[in-house]
């Protein structure tokens, strides 16, 4: 019997009435997701971003961070 794939990395922001439960806060957006992405990728193996309207493609490090403050 095979192992279940590990679950994907979240980082959750406070946003309303349950931000006492997150880890964030919205006004550090840009460091947080930095530091996530700058930080040891071993334990990454996928990175999957939506949005409506796809941004320039890009490739890299620089990809992530850019996609993530596209919005």
């Amino acid at each position: 019997m095979a192992l279940p794939p590990p679950p994907p990395s979240v980082l959750p922001f406070a946003l309303g009435s349950l931000c006492f439960i997150s880890n964030f806060h919205l006004a550090d957006y840009y460091s947080v997701t930095d530091n996530a992405i700058d930080d040891d990728l071993r334990m990454r193996r996928t990175c999957i971003f939506y949005h409506a309207i796809p941004p320039e493609p890009v490739k890299g490090r620089s990809a992530m961070k850019k996609v993530l403050h596209y919005w």
